[in-house]
């Protein structure tokens, strides 16, 4: 859960802090320009908190050895996402353990709904990963105000220095029935050299003038911004960078082209303690305003003797109701920004792609006859597929018996035979339509004469069995002990006797103990359907009322094999009173499926002693 306090936390040495980062570490990948590190161990900073940093092939790395972009020191830690829900009025902040001031909206960390093995999905060669992906899956296995599935993939892009960048890319899917209304914010930590003082910020193209005030602007017209660490020449309390200026980073707006950037709706040069709800530099916190919206200061936020020297950069998309991205059902929002970094007035070229292929050919064009390799293909004029003339096309049919070209006079296949006088023209005697595949099933004649031609002939049409559901059995009959934990059981012993592959769809659990019952512990919904439970794999909650003979879960199912046969079963699972004498257990009495599992459960506690709702 994401804390929220109105108090400022006072700070009673003066400590210079360099940004938190995760105990855990991360997964950490890149292309040798840079360096991407990913949050990957539950109850750290949050699932998918990112840093970036320069890699050992960088200008930056060559000169001045590895150095942070986005502060943590290779561990991910005080740069993050939020993703406001206007529709629910609900804010989801990827970093965990904010400090908010008393007025934010409800704010729930992404942390919990971050399936096992979705922390950081390798991007590119699983290997020598170009970066991660983090999925969030809002009210599929933990409940949610917002029905979304949220995507965040950070990785290096590009393969040379005048190429590459460090791209962040959020994409938002709807996977409720209703239009949701949305907006993005990156809030990010930048570091520029080992002591993360506070730079200078101007924007790029067209250029502005540096600035050391916190600034915002709204539907910002230039190509990138640029922080540079050129307005404390002198050391800032025996800290400051040396050489002088140490080196530059410039994020995207609407450019570079080459990248295609989303451009945002709101940009804003921000102090750092005030906007992120974490420490800043000298220590303390300064509870934010919320963990979306940003407070305009007005002040010096980045020389080192007037000010708190530490600053940061937000870009929301959306940043009001007003513009909000509005996600259809079904539908997917993505937006994307890029950060590099680079010795000061050595800038990366982003030289744009190559223009898109011309044509080479057809046979006789100009093209095939000008030296060039116009479609890129490494092939010139005459040794160009596209240049050479297309072979004669192929002799036609002449046939089967009763088609025009068994009457047209013209010889069709070219085998020197017209008409009647080409075997193909002349009906083979046969009395056998059939088996299926076989060349009278395609010839257009009643070979059996009884009426019936080629696939509307039952000899000439497969037959199919369906499934057998009877032979059904749960994956465990019996779940042990009454821990209240979810379990999944499979269905398994549906058989076909085509060898057909089955596939099977739980459609209804239901059990014989009321949901919420006394001396159950409490928990509801009991069991887990559909997507939550992949289909033929649901899942259980292992527990039976503490009064009663026992719980027996009725689980019914669809098996279909894809060739139109299906059948339905049933197979049911024991959660016993107790083990017995002999630890075996003495069963359960079956008093039917009365009650359906998957809820409803209005007025019946949600979370389970697992943790999960």
């Amino acid at each position: 859960m994401v804390h929220q306090t109105t108090s400022r936390l006072i700070v009673a040495a003066f400590v210079v802090l360099l940004g938190a980062a995760s105990a855990q570490g991360g997964s950490t990948g890149g292309n040798g320009q840079y360096q991407v590190a990913v949050e990957n161990a539950p109850a750290g900073v949050g699932l998918g908190v990112y840093t970036f940093g320069t890699g050992t092939m960088h200008p930056v790395a060559g000169a001045l050895g590895a150095q942070s972009i986005l502060v943590g020191g290779g561990f991910p830690g005080t740069s993050y996402t939020t993703i406001r829900s206007y529709t629910s009025g609900t804010d989801y902040a990827q970093r965990n353990w904010l400090t908010l001031g008393g007025g934010a909206p409800p704010t729930l960390a992404l942390e919990p709904f971050v399936a096992a093995g979705e922390e950081a999905i390798p991007v590119g060669n699983l290997l020598n990963p170009a970066g991660f992906t983090t999925i969030y899956r809002l009210g599929d296995f933990a409940p949610a105000p917002d029905n979304l599935v949220i995507r965040q993939t950070a990785a290096a892009v590009g393969t040379t220095f005048n190429d590459s960048a460090v791209m962040l890319k959020t994409e938002i899917t709807n996977a409720g029935n209703s239009p949701v209304s949305i907006g993005v914010r990156y809030l990010w930590d930048l570091q520029i050299g080992p002591n993360d003082d506070g730079p200078t910020f101007r924007p790029r193209g067209p250029d502005g003038p540096p600035a050391a005030t916190d600034m915002t602007f709204f539907d910002p017209n230039f190509s990138s911004f640029e922080l540079t660490d050129d307005n404390d020449p002198d050391m800032c309390f025996g800290i400051g960078n040396a050489p002088f200026p140490f080196f530059a980073v410039q994020g995207s707006v609407q450019g570079p082209p080459s990248l295609k950037p989303t451009p945002p709706s709101r940009l804003s040069y921000v102090s750092w303690p005030d906007s992120s709800g974490l420490p800043g530099k000298f220590g303390g916190v300064v509870p934010a305003l919320s963990a979306f919206d940003v407070p305009s200061l007005g002040m010096d936020v980045s020389t080192c003797l007037t000010s708190i020297d530490d600053t940061g950069v937000a870009e929301w998309w959306g940043d009001t109701a007003g513009n909000a991205l509005t996600v259809a059902p079904g539908a997917t929002v993505a937006v994307t920004a890029y950060v590099y970094a680079f010795l000061p007035g050595a800038p990366p070229s982003f030289p744009p792609p190559p223009p898109p292929p011309g044509a080479e050919g057809p046979a006789g064009d100009p093209t095939c006859s000008d030296g060039l390799d116009n479609d890129h293909d490494g092939l010139i004029d005459m040794n160009d597929p596209g240049c050479v003339p297309p072979p004669p096309p192929p002799p036609a049919v002449e046939g089967p018996p009763g088609d025009p070209t068994c009457s047209d006079g013209v010889d069709n296949d070219q085998d020197g035979h017209v008409d009647l006088m080409d075997p193909d023209c002349v009906s083979q005697s046969t009395t056998q339509e059939g088996p299926p595949g076989d060349p009278t099933c395609s010839d257009g004649l009643d070979n059996d004469g009884d009426g019936l031609i080629d696939a509307n002939d039952p000899d000439c049409v497969a037959s199919n069995h369906a499934p057998v559901c009877e032979t059904a059995t749960a994956s465990e009959m019996i779940l042990w002990p009454p821990n209240h934990k979810l379990h999944t059981v499979k269905i398994q012993g549906v058989t076909d006797a085509d060898g057909d592959p089955i596939s099977i769809t739980v459609t209804s659990i239901r059990q014989d103990e009321p949901l919420g019952a006394a001396g159950n512990g409490n928990t509801c919904p009991d069991a887990f359907t559909g997507a939550e439970a992949a289909g033929h794999a649901p899942s259980l909650r292992v527990e039976r009322s503490g009064e009663g003979d026992g719980r027996v879960y009725h689980i019914r199912f669809n098996a279909l094999d894809g060739e139109g046969g299906g059948c339905t079963g049933e197979v049911t699972v024991c959660v016993p009173h107790d083990r017995g004498r002999d630890g075996g257990g003495r069963g359960c009495v079956d008093q039917g499926p009365r009650y359906d599992s998957t809820g409803p459960c209005e007025g019946k506690p949600k979370r389970g002693h697992d943790g999960r709702h």
